[in-house]
C-alpha cells in the first residue's frame, strides 16, 4: 500500500494537485490506522507519509493539518479507504464562486466555517453521495474505496473546475 500511496502522492504533486503544506492524501488500514503525508513539501522519500492510529491526538504529530479531517471521515464512512484534499488553482478558483456543475447536478461550494461543525460537516456528506465536498478557501475534499476510482473523480472534477472558469 504505500508504493501505491507514494505514486498518487508523486501525481498529486505533478498535476499541482497537492502543494507546499496544501493537499493531502491518506489511505486506511484495516488495524484502525492510516497514513497520511507529513507538513513537508512532497518527497518520494518514506519520510513524507506518517502512520497515525484513528481518533488519536494528533496536535504533538508531524502530520499534516488535514490528519483530524481524515480521521473523522474515516470513523464516519465505512467505505472510506482513500481520502485526498486536492487544492489545485482551478477547483480552488470554484471555491471561490458558489457552485460547481458535475456530472449535471449543482454541488454548491460550502463555507470553511463547516470544518468547525464535525456534525454539520458529515450531515453534507451523506446527503451527496459521490463522497466529495467543496469548501471555500480549502479545495475539494473527496474520499473512495480504492486509488484508482478517487483519481478518475479527482480528473472529472478537476476538469469540470478548468471548464468552468473558462466560461
Amino acid at each position: 500500500m504505500f508504493i501505491e500511496i507514494t505514486k498518487y502522492a508523486k501525481i498529486m504533486y505533478e498535476k499541482d494537485f497537492l502543494y507546499g503544506l496544501n493537499g493531502s492524501i491518506s489511505t486506511r488500514f484495516e488495524d484502525n490506522s492510516f497514513i497520511i503525508n507529513k507538513n513537508l513539501i512532497y518527497s518520494e522519500e518514506n519520510n513524507f507519509f506518517t502512520k497515525l492510529l484513528l481518533n488519536e491526538n494528533y496536535k504533538y504529530k508531524d502530520a499534516c493539518k488535514m490528519a483530524k479531517l481524515h480521521s473523522l471521515i474515516y470513523n464516519n464512512f465505512a467505505q472510506a479507504k482513500v481520502i485526498a484534499i486536492v487544492c489545485s488553482k482551478e477547483i480552488l478558483s470554484i471555491c471561490k464562486k458558489s457552485k460547481l456543475t458535475y456530472k449535471n447536478k449543482d454541488f454548491f461550494v460550502e463555507s470553511n466555517d463547516i470544518l468547525n461543525n464535525n456534525k454539520a460537516l458529515l450531515e453534507k456528506l451523506n446527503k451527496n453521495n459521490l463522497n466529495f465536498l467543496l469548501i471555500r478557501n480549502l479545495g475539494l475534499i473527496i474520499f473512495e474505496r480504492d486509488f484508482n476510482t478517487l483519481f478518475a473523480r479527482i480528473f472529472d472534477i478537476d476538469l469540470e473546475a478548468k471548464i468552468s472558469c473558462i466560461n
